[in-house]
């Protein structure tokens, strides 16, 4: 991971999100990703369609969309520790499966909204 590429904004290392504006410090290199960082984005959004969600979406889905979208991220970084880049693909594997997963849920939380 030693070329991963850094989320900037005007040249400095900093959050994507705009109006946040404080310098990212790295304590592991998977949080360096760009995947990463656009996965946390969207489990983020993720929260916040949730919080707006009916309460039919809240009690049918929304468990079920946190877990898949934290999956993400949380396979993402697990992935990147692993030696060997079969392992990698493994988990980098997992991940895409869990966005997939959220496709329905999120497509159907969308169309209730």
């Amino acid at each position: 991971t030693g070329n991963a590429k850094r989320v900037t904004c005007n040249g400095k290392e900093e959050n994507r999100k705009c109006g946040i504006r404080k310098p990212m410090k790295y304590e592991f290199d998977f949080e360096r990703l760009e995947v990463y960082q656009l996965a946390l984005e969207f489990v983020d959004e993720i929260f916040t369609i949730l919080k707006k969600a009916s309460r039919d979406i809240q009690f049918s889905v929304s468990d079920q969309l946190r877990r898949a979208s934290l999956s993400i991220t949380n396979n993402i970084a697990e992935g990147s520790g692993k030696a060997t880049p079969k392992e990698k693909i493994q988990f980098y594997g997992f991940a895409i499966n869990s966005a997939r997963e959220c496709i329905p849920m999120l497509t159907l939380c969308l169309k209730q909204h």
